[in-house]
């Protein structure tokens, strides 16, 4: 199912601004690195990053290293590795706020 997420914050500047819009479809066959995916992080809520890597955790699971466009976000060491199982979408379209 397509989902609409509103971004806030600066952490994906230049990419996505503060306002705007992503469209969102479902992984189907798992996140790739480079892609932008929205997240439902465990101690950060719902996060729009970009997939820095992916590796097999100990019990089989894909873990996800996520990171911003910028310093202005929770670095990839602070947001620790999230399973995929979390991802939410990849985001598909984005929909620039009127400035």
């Amino acid at each position: 199912m397509l989902g609409i997420i509103r971004v806030t914050g600066d952490s994906m500047v230049p990419v996505l601004r503060d306002g705007d819009f992503v469209l969102i479809r479902p992984v189907f066959r798992g996140p790739k690195v480079g892609s932008l995916v929205v997240v439902n992080h465990p101690g950060y809520g719902v996060v729009v990053k970009r997939v820095l890597s992916l590796r097999t955790g100990p019990r089989g699971e894909t873990l996800l290293s996520l990171v911003g466009e910028n310093n202005a976000g929770v670095s990839t060491q602070e947001m620790g590795e999230v399973p995929a199982s979390l991802v939410r979408g990849v985001v598909w379209w984005k929909v620039r706020r009127h400035r």
